[in-house]
C-alpha cells in the first residue's frame, strides 16, 4: 500500500535530474523508501541519494561523517564559497537535564549512526592491514625481478609523505613519487603486469597497493621501512579517530548516574574500544555497563514465575549484552573456543560443539560458567550467573526454542549447562 508521502517521494524521483542532492532523515516507514536503502550513503545524521548500489542497507561516507565530528566539514555553497560545519553535540551532559523515554529514540539514533562509523574506520583499518599481507605475496612473487638496491632517501620519503599526508592533496603525494622515481632510475626495473598505484582517499587514509598493468615499472622503495611505517600510520590515525568519537559519545552522553540511560547500542559501542585497541577504555566503560546489565538481571530473578513471564526477552537481552562484553575482553585463544563452538553448532554437530565449550569452562565437570571471564571477572557474575542457571534447569524444557535458538539467549551458556544430554 503506498500513501501520499510515498506518492510524493516516488513523483520527485520520477523528475529528478540529479542536479542537487537528496537527503533523507530516514529510510525507514515509507513504502516508497524500501527500495531505496541500498542507494543511500550515511553522512552523519543524514541519508544521501546516490547513483550507486551499496548493497544491503546502503554506504556510509566515514571521511564526511569524521569531520563533522571532529574538525568540521567544508560546506559547499550555492556561491562557489565554503563554510565550515560541525555536528552540534547539544547539552545532555550538563545537570538538570532530562533524558526521558522520548528523547532517547533521538539518543538510539545517534548512537547507532556513530556505531556505523566506528565500524567503518575499524574495519578500513583492517583493509590497511590487508593491504600489507597482499603487499608482502607481490613482492615475495616478484623478488627475483626487482631490483635489490634501496633507496637513500627513502626515510626523507616517509617524512614527506606524512606531511602531505595530513593535506589530502594526493597530486602532492603522486608527484613525491614520481620526483623520487625519476632520481632514482637506476632503481627500476621493466617489469610486464606490475605497477605500484598509491591512493590517497579524503578521509585520511592511505593505502598501498601492488596492480598488474602491463609495460610498467615496480619500484621496491624498502617496503619494510616505508610502506609499513604509512599504511601503520594510517591505522594508528583511523583507530585513534574511532577512539576520541566513542570518548565524546560517552562524554556528552553519559551513562554515569542514568544522566544519558544506556541501551543495547552501548554494548556495541563499548566493543569497538577493544576493536581499536583501547583495552583500558573498553575496561573502564566495560565495568559500567556490567553493573547496570547485572542489577537488571538481578531484578528479573527476584520476580516469581507469574511476573517472570513477562520479562524472558529482557532476561535473554541482559545476557546477550554480558557476553558480548566478555568476547569483546577476552584473549583470542579463548576466542578460538567460540569460534570452533559455532562451527560446530552451525553444522548441527551437537556433541562436538558440546566438547568445544566445556574446554573453555570452569569446571569441565560442572562447567557453570567461563574460565576467562574478561570483563565480567571482578563483578556479580560468579554469583548472578548461579541463579540464572538455575533458572535454564527449571525452564528449558518448556523453553527450548528461547535457549537453544542462538537469538533470544547465549547459546553456549544453554550448552554448557546442558552437559552430554544435547
Amino acid at each position: 500500500m503506498l500513501y501520499k508521502a510515498d506518492l510524493a517521494v516516488l513523483d520527485m524521483l520520477s523528475n529528478y535530474q540529479w542536479d542537487r542532492p537528496i537527503y533523507f532523515a530516514s529510510v525507514v516507514g515509507m513504502q516508497a523508501n524500501e527500495y531505496l536503502n541500498k542507494y543511500m550513503q550515511g553522512e552523519g545524521m543524514t541519508f544521501k541519494l546516490t547513483p550507486l548500489e551499496y548493497g544491503g542497507n546502503g554506504g556510509l561516507n566515514s571521511s564526511k561523517m569524521v569531520d563533522l565530528m571532529t574538525s568540521g566539514y567544508d560546506l559547499q555553497l550555492p556561491n562557489d564559497s565554503t563554510k565550515k560545519v560541525n555536528f552540534l553535540w547539544g547539552n545532555m551532559h550538563e545537570e538538570g537535564v532530562l533524558v526521558d523515554y522520548y528523547t532517547m529514540r533521538m539518543v538510539q539514533n545517534i548512537r547507532l549512526q556513530i556505531m556505523k562509523l566506528t565500524d567503518a574506520l575499524i574495519k578500513e583499518s583492517s583493509s590497511a592491514l590487508a593491504a600489507i599481507s597482499m603487499l608482502d605475496k607481490q613482492l615475495n612473487s616478484l623478488k627475483d625481478n626487482v631490483l635489490k638496491e634501496k633507496i637513500e632517501s627513502r626515510k626523507k620519503l616517509v617524512v614527506k609523505l606524512k606531511s602531505d599526508y595530513n593535506s589530502n592533496d594526493l597530486n602532492k603525494i603522486t608527484e613525491v613519487l614520481e620526483m623520487n622515481i625519476r632520481k632514482n632510475k637506476a632503481s627500476l626495473v621493466k617489469i610486464n603486469d606490475s605497477i605500484v598505484k598509491i591512493n590517497a582517499v579524503k578521509n585520511k587514509a592511505l593505502f598501498v597497493k601492488i596492480n598488474a598493468m602491463k609495460n610498467k615499472a615496480l619500484l621496491e622503495i624498502n617496503r619494510d621501512s616505508i610502506n609499513n611505517e604509512i599504511i601503520s600510520y594510517v591505522i594508528d590515525q583511523k583507530l585513534n579517530m574511532s577512539i576520541a568519537i566513542l570518548d565524546t559519545t560517552f562524554k556528552i552522553m553519559p551513562i554515569e548516574n542514568n544522566q544519558v540511560p544506556a541501551d543495547d547500542i552501548c554494548f556495541y559501542l563499548c566493543a569497538n574500544y577493544f576493536d581499536a585497541g583501547d583495552t583500558l577504555k573498553g575496561n573502564a566503560l566495560g565495568k559500567k555497563l556490567v553493573d547496570i546489565e547485572l542489577n537488571k538481571l538481578k531484578h528479573y530473578l527476584s520476580f516469581e514465575d507469574a511476573y517472570f513471564n513477562q520479562v524472558w526477552p529482557e532476561f535473554g537481552k541482559c545476557m546477550n549484552n554480558l557476553e558480548m562484553l566478555r568476547e569483546a575482553s577476552i584473549s583470542k585463544e579463548s576466542m578460538m573456543i567460540i569460534q570452533q563452538f559455532n562451527y560446530h553448532y552451525y553444522n548441527n554437530q551437537a556433541e562436538q560443539a558440546y566438547n568445544a565449550i566445556v574446554t573453555g569452562a570452569n569446571n569441565e565437570d560442572n562447567p557453570t560458567y567461563f574460565k576467562d571471564l574478561g570483563v565480567l571477572k571482578n563483578s556479580e557474575f560468579k554469583s548472578v550467573i548461579n541463579q540464572v542457571r538455575q533458572k535454564f534447569y527449571e525452564h528449558s524444557n518448556e523453553r527450548q526454542k528461547f535457549f537453544f535458538g542462538g537469538q533470544s539467549f547465549p547459546v553456549y551458556y544453554s550448552f554448557m549447562w546442558s552437559g552430554n544430554r544435547i
